[in-house]
């Protein structure tokens, strides 16, 4: 009868040890990288743009990306692109995060 006992305390040790092990959960938060990029097509020769009111950046056709890929922040910004110091494109775009946002350049 003690064998017994023991035989049965052993399984329903190794039964709850089965159970414990599998149902583990492993959890991890991601988060997503927080760039927005903004795309320029069309004739961006001569040109320069202003996020924002801000500090206008030439469109170079000589970097690495062509020119015409430029990394922001997201969220909403008021976008100009500017010719000859005439402004030939003023947007307002909201961007989110990992998103391209293509601004077309007459």
């Amino acid at each position: 009868m003690r064998r017994v006992q023991k035989i049965i305390l052993l399984m329903f040790v190794c039964s709850i040890m089965a159970l414990s092990v599998g149902c583990g959960r492993h959890t991890g938060i991601t988060s997503p990288d927080q760039t927005a990029w903004l795309s320029f097509v069309g004739n961006t020769k001569g040109t320069a743009f202003v996020v924002d009111g801000g500090i206008p950046t030439v469109l170079s056709a000589h970097s690495e990306n062509g020119g015409k890929l430029y990394q922001t922040t997201p969220g909403k910004h008021v976008i100009e692109v500017q010719r000859n110091n005439r402004v030939v494109v003023r947007r307002t775009v909201l961007i989110g995060g990992q998103q391209t946002k293509e601004i077309r350049v007459p």
